[in-house]
């Protein structure tokens, strides 16, 4: 997007790309964290204790309301 159209913008659309672009930050920056924690956590671990995954395996479909409904959990009601 050149400097002239961000230029002509309105506010509403201004407000609603950055919040979209902080969104994802936020989304990318606690990936990378809860990878750096499992990776910690994992090598910290004792020799007896299993292998915590940091993704479960599910093989059953999630509902467009059950992903919903987490990310409310998650980042509130105002998403």
């Amino acid at each position: 997007m050149s400097a002239n159209e961000v230029g002509e913008l309105t506010y509403a659309e201004y407000r609603q790309m950055t919040k979209t672009y902080h969104d994802h930050l936020r989304f990318t920056k606690t990936l990378d964290r809860n990878v750096s924690l499992n990776a910690i956590v994992n090598a910290l671990r004792d020799k007896n204790t299993s292998f915590m995954e940091l993704f479960n395996d599910d093989s059953e479909e999630k509902s467009t309301e059950d992903i919903l409904n987490e990310r409310r959990e998650l980042f509130g009601e105002d998403q």
